[in-house]
């Protein structure tokens, strides 16, 4: 079927008579086909340009037939092969068609009519068709303005690449140009109406107004441009605060590059004459065992380490520079206060290993009032007691 914006349509025969050398009828469908002459699809004269098609995305094919709309007429057809060409529009909608299918920007320039912006939806004016295969329902779009009332005779088409109207604005010393549509100047007149070709019916009005229709296998697709304050990105993008754009970020772990460099230590200070007082605090509680030496016990390796620290030479340096002192603390369910050397203080400034190790081997679990069994929290107690009885210190 071939479509006129000026002329009803028409048709080629779907087959084609070829004539043998032997006087026989063969019917094909060859190129021979467009060799005939075109057949009308509906009986109507000329110039009533029934059925004749403006929009080139105003046709559309489906299982329920070819549907089409004839905007300058106000009509909407319905082709079924075999049974002619049948305005669907006239299903109680023929009034409503006829007053608001045909163009009212074209009305209002005439000039614009066959230009690019008479027949683009995207941003000018123009009808589309879409069906839809999920619930074979055809839907039906206008996109269209109307110069607003105050702006009538203000305006002019000029078919610029962008903002083909001019508005002479009185206050204004050159025209101002606008876009199609532009809320300022012109009123909204689009709609979207959907016919149930099962039903045979116009089933609803619709208030999206979509700028673009595309099929698809289950549904169909729309596209609207909108403003708005908030970016809008497409699933999985973000928008960068940094650039503005909607980004996709993607995390990828990569092996890391370490570089090692060795930088000599800047040591600065020195030794401080910093005075120190310890208390040592051994457990002496009968799970220790025998503290003899070479008994190989937890009390004979607690007073192996003891003679050890003691006998340090940097140990003894301190106590013999008098810049540091030792209290010793033997403790089980009680303690009692060492005194290897014998004088009874309660921090020394003299001492060595040997006479630490003899006086706690002398004081072990059983002996001078210590029992067998451990009190942590007296030996804490106990041990704070020594360390801030300076007044009995060395």
């Amino acid at each position: 079927m071939i479509f006129f914006p000026y002329q009803s349509p028409q048709m080629f025969d779907g087959s084609f008579q070829l004539k043998t050398d032997v006087n026989t009828l063969v019917s094909v469908g060859d190129g021979g086909l467009f060799s005939q002459k075109l057949m009308n699809v509906v009986n109507s004269d000329l110039s009533n340009e029934y059925g004749s098609v403006e929009s080139q995305r105003g046709i559309i094919n489906t299982p329920a037939g070819l549907f089409f709309i004839s905007q300058a007429q106000g009509k909407i057809f319905q082709f079924v092969p075999g049974k002619g060409l049948n305005p669907i529009s006239n299903n109680g909608m023929k009034w409503w068609f006829n007053k608001y299918l045909p163009s009212k920007f074209i009305k209002q320039f005439p000039n614009a009519e066959n230009t690019e912006w008479a027949d683009n939806p995207v941003v000018g004016v123009g009808c589309q068709v879409i069906y839809d295969p999920n619930d074979d329902i055809v839907y039906f779009m206008k996109k269209d303005y109307s110069l607003k009332p105050e702006w009538a005779g203000l305006a002019t088409f000029n078919d610029y690449i962008s903002k083909p109207v001019s508005i002479n604005v009185p206050w204004q010393i050159k025209d101002v140009p606008v876009d199609i549509g532009d809320p300022i100047y012109f009123d909204d007149c689009s709609w979207t109406v959907s016919y149930d070709p099962k039903s045979n019916a116009w089933i609803s009005f619709h208030d999206w107004h979509p700028e673009f229709a595309l099929p698809s296998i289950n549904h169909f697709f729309t596209t609207k441009t909108i403003d708005s304050e908030t970016p809008i990105c497409p699933p999985g993008y973000t928008v960068s605060p940094a650039t503005g754009q909607c980004e996709n970020i993607i995390n990828v772990t990569e092996p890391q590059t370490v570089t090692v460099e060795e930088v000599a230590a800047n040591v600065t200070g020195g030794p401080q004459n910093c005075l120190l007082d310890i208390v040592i605090a051994i457990d002496a509680s009968g799970s220790t065992g025998n503290p003899a030496p070479g008994q190989n016990t937890l009390a004979d390796a607690e007073l192996t380490w003891l003679v050890a620290f003691i006998d340090d030479p940097a140990i003894q340096a301190a106590l013999t520079a008098n810049t540091m002192q030792i209290g010793f603390l033997a403790w089980a369910n009680n303690s009692a206060q060492g005194n290897p050397t014998g004088t009874g203080q309660s921090m020394l400034g003299t001492v060595t290993g040997a006479q630490a190790r003899t006086w706690f081997q002398n004081n072990w679990s059983g002996q001078n009032g210590i029992g067998g069994q451990t009190n942590p929290q007296n030996a804490r107690n106990q041990g704070l007691a020594l360390l801030n009885n300076k007044a009995a210190s060395a």
